[in-house]
């Protein structure tokens, strides 16, 4: 009984989490939302570099910069009991991310492939 609880504790945490994965041309920022209508949804968040560079220069507060991104990204919803759900449920369960949440240092992380990108071109 202790041991499935803890699983399921770890499980929810894990839940709580956003998780970027950073490929070549954009970033994938995938969060659970367990409060949707579904029950539980999964917010895919499709960001692109034009994207990240111009929330960058646009706004100096961490949060903003994230309000923008989430705002203005390419997001799908994918809610429980649909086709693509249990697909992206294991993708956020077993694909080790880049990094995690919402914070100014991943903003930072978001923003240096970036510029570092632009120098080069």
């Amino acid at each position: 009984m202790c041991i499935l609880y803890i699983i399921y504790v770890n499980a929810h945490l894990e839940l709580d989490k956003d998780k970027f994965f950073v490929g070549d041309r954009c970033v994938k920022w995938i969060y659970s939302n367990p409060d949707s209508n579904a029950g539980e949804q999964y917010v895919y968040n499709m960001l692109s570099t034009q994207l990240i560079s111009s929330a960058s220069e646009a706004v100096a507060d961490v949060s903003d910069f994230y309000d923008r991104l989430g705002g203005e990204c390419t997001q799908y919803l994918v809610d429980r009991g649909t086709f693509d759900f249990e697909e992206i449920e294991h993708f956020f369960d077993t694909v080790p991310d880049d990094f995690e949440d919402c914070t100014e240092s991943s903003m930072e992380r978001l923003i240096s492939p970036v510029q570092a990108r632009a120098e080069r071109e």
